[in-house]
C-alpha cells in the first residue's frame, strides 16, 4: 500500500510525485512509456522508427499523435511525460479574468504568482540568448508586417551554457540542456525515495474502503497487475485523463458519480501552421527548435520551429499555401503546379530546409470527448457541441506570417494536407476536459484539484484549465500543479 500513487509522470505528475515525497510520503510514480537514456534520445531524434509510440504497430518510442475526428493531438510518452517533446518554451497567460476561470471563486493571478516563480525556478527558466538565420527571418517576417516591436526571443526551459543549439527539443535533449522533467522534479522525487513504475498504463481506477486500487496493463506485454495506495494524483494528460475516468464511469462502472462534465469543455490554443521551404543548401537547424518569436495582432502569438532529421516524415503533411475556398483551391494547385506541390517531398535534407511557424491565439474554441465503443474497440471520439465555436482549422495569420517568411528568405510557403484537405485542427497543447470549477453541475474537480464525489482522488494536468489561454502551456500546468499541492500537502 502506497501513499500516492501519481498516474502520468509530466509537468503536473513529477509536481506531485516530489511535493508528496518531500512530505515523507510513499509514492509510486505510473508512466505508461519507459524510462529513455541520451542514446535512446539521439536515436529518436534520427530516426522516425525510434521516435514514435504507437504499440499496436510494434513503435515503442515516445512521441505519440492522436488522431480524433476533429483534431490531430501530440504528446510524449515516457518517464518525463510531455516535456520530454516539448520546445521547452515557458511563457505565462496575460489574463486569468475569463468565466471559465472566475467561476471557481479564485484569484488566479495572485494566487499563481509565487508558483509560476517555484516552477520557472525548477524548469530552469532563462531567455533565450542564441540568434540563428530562422530568428533573423522570423525578426524581418515581423518588420514587413509592420509589428517588428514585438520580435524578442523566447524564454525557456533550457540551461543555455550546456545548449549545443541542435534544433532537437522536440524530440528530447541528449546533452542535459532542455530541464524536462525526468531530469528535474522527478530525479529528486527518486532521490527522496519516491518509485516510479514505467510500462505501466493505468485502465481502471478502483475506490475501496483503505483508498484505491489501480489496474495497469504493460503496453508491450499486455501484462495485468496491479497497485494499491490511498491517494491518487491523476496526471496522464487530457486524452489519457479524460479516456481513464471515462472508462471507468461509462464501461466499468467503478466511479459511476464523476461529473456529467467529463469529456467536455476541451479546448486548444486556437492554432495554425504554416511552412516555409528554402532553396536548397540552406541550413536553419542551429539553435533551440523554438527560439523566438512576435505578435501580428493582440491576440496572435507566432513562434519559429527547428526539426530534427526523425521528423522527416511530416514533409508529407505540406500542401502548397493558397487563397479562397481552402480544399478546392488546394486540389486545382497541386494539378496545375505538381512541382511545387511536390518539392517537399522531394527535397534532400528537407529537415535542414524547413521552417515551421506555429500560430496560437487568445480566442475562444470548444470540442468534447465521448467515450464510445467503435469498429476498434473503446476510444475517444471527439465532437462539436452545438452553440460553440470550433476548434480552428486554419487562420489568416498563419498564412500572413507564412508568406512574410517565404518573402524575406526568397522561399515557398505551404499549408497543411490535414487542414486544407481534411478540415482538421492540429495541436500539442489540448486543454479541458477535467475542468476546475465551483460544482459537479459544472466542472470535475474543485479549485483545489479534488474530483467531486471521490475523496483522495485529484487531478493535476492539462485536463483542468477551464480556457484557452492563448500560449504555450506547460508553466501554466506546471504553477497549477504546485498550487494544488500546496493547498493538497501544506506550503
Amino acid at each position: 500500500m502506497y501513499d500516492v500513487a501519481v498516474i502520468g509522470s509530466g509537468f503536473g505528475g513529477s509536481v506531485a510525485a516530489l511535493r508528496a515525497a518531500q512530505a515523507g510520503k510513499r509514492v509510486v510514480v505510473l508512466e505508461q512509456g519507459r524510462r529513455l537514456t541520451p542514446a535512446d534520445l539521439q536515436a529518436g531524434s534520427e530516426s522516425a522508427l525510434a521516435l514514435l509510440w504507437e504499440p499496436a504497430l510494434g513503435l515503442h518510442g515516445y512521441f505519440r499523435q492522436a488522431l480524433l475526428r476533429h483534431l490531430t493531438v501530440v504528446g510524449g510518452i515516457g518517464v518525463g511525460g510531455g516535456s520530454l517533446v516539448y520546445a521547452a518554451v515557458l511563457l505565462r497567460p496575460e489574463h486569468f479574468d475569463a468565466e471559465g476561470w472566475t467561476a471557481a471563486g479564485v484569484d488566479w493571478a495572485e494566487e499563481l504568482d509565487p508558483h509560476f516563480e517555484v516552477a520557472g525556478r525548477m524548469l530552469g527558466r532563462e531567455r533565450n540568448p542564441q540568434r540563428g538565420l530562422q530568428d533573423e527571418w522570423l525578426q524581418a517576417a515581423a518588420e514587413l508586417l509592420g509589428v517588428g516591436d514585438t520580435y524578442g526571443a523566447t524564454y525557456q526551459g533550457i540551461h543555455f551554457a550546456d545548449c549545443i543549439a541542435c534544433g532537437q527539443c522536440i524530440t528530447g535533449c541528449p546533452y542535459g540542456a532542455k530541464q524536462s522533467t525526468d531530469i528535474t522534479y522527478l530525479a529528486q522525487a527518486e532521490a527522496l525515495g519516491a518509485q516510479i513504475q514505467p510500462l505501466s498504463k493505468a485502465e481502471i481506477l478502483v475506490p475501496h474502503a483503505d483508498g484505491w486500487r489501480v489496474v495497469l496493463r504493460n503496453p508491450k506485454t499486455k501484462q495485468v497487475s496491479s497497485v494499491e495506495a490511498r491517494e491518487v494524483v491523476l496526471a496522464a494528460g487530457v486524452l489519457g485523463t479524460v479516456e481513464l475516468l471515462s472508462a471507468c464511469r461509462d464501461r466499468w462502472g467503478t466511479l459511476p458519480g464523476l461529473s456529467p462534465m467529463l469529456g467536455r469543455r476541451v479546448r486548444t490554443n486556437s492554432e495554425a501552421f504554416s511552412a516555409i521551404l528554402h532553396p536548397a543548401g540552406t541550413d536553419v537547424t542551429e539553435g533551440a527548435t523554438i527560439s523566438s518569436d512576435f505578435y501580428p495582432d493582440s491576440r496572435t502569438h507566432v513562434t519559429n520551429n527547428r526539426f530534427p532529421k526523425s521528423y522527416g516524415f511530416m514533409r508529407w503533411y505540406l500542401s502548397p499555401l493558397v487563397s479562397g475556398q481552402r480544399r478546392r483551391e488546394t486540389v486545382r494547385a497541386m494539378l496545375r503546379h505538381p512541382g511545387l506541390a511536390t518539392a517537399n517531398a522531394r527535397a534532400r535534407d528537407w529537415h535542414k530546409r524547413v521552417t515551421i511557424l506555429t500560430v496560437m491565439q487568445h480566442a475562444d474554441n470548444e470540442m468534447a470527448l465521448e467515450y464510445r465503443k467503435g469498429p476498434a474497440g473503446w476510444g475517444l471520439r471527439s465532437t462539436i457541441p452545438d452553440g460553440v465555436d470550433p476548434v480552428p482549422v486554419w487562420l489568416p495569420q498563419a498564412d500572413a506570417a507564412g508568406r512574410a517568411v517565404a518573402e524575406v528568405s526568397d522561399s515557398q510557403a505551404y499549408s497543411t494536407v490535414l487542414e486544407s484537405l481534411l478540415g482538421m485542427g492540429a495541436t500539442a497543447h489540448i486543454l479541458g476536459g477535467a475542468v476546475l470549477g465551483a460544482d459537479p453541475a459544472e466542472a470535475v474537480v474543485d479549485a483545489d484539484h479534488r474530483v467531486f464525489g471521490y475523496d483522495g482522488l485529484r487531478i493535476m494536468d492539462g485536463s483542468v484549465v477551464p480556457e484557452n489561454i492563448g500560449v504555450n502551456p506547460s508553466w501554466t500546468i506546471t504553477a497549477l500543479a504546485e498550487r494544488a499541492c500546496a493547498q493538497w500537502l501544506g506550503a
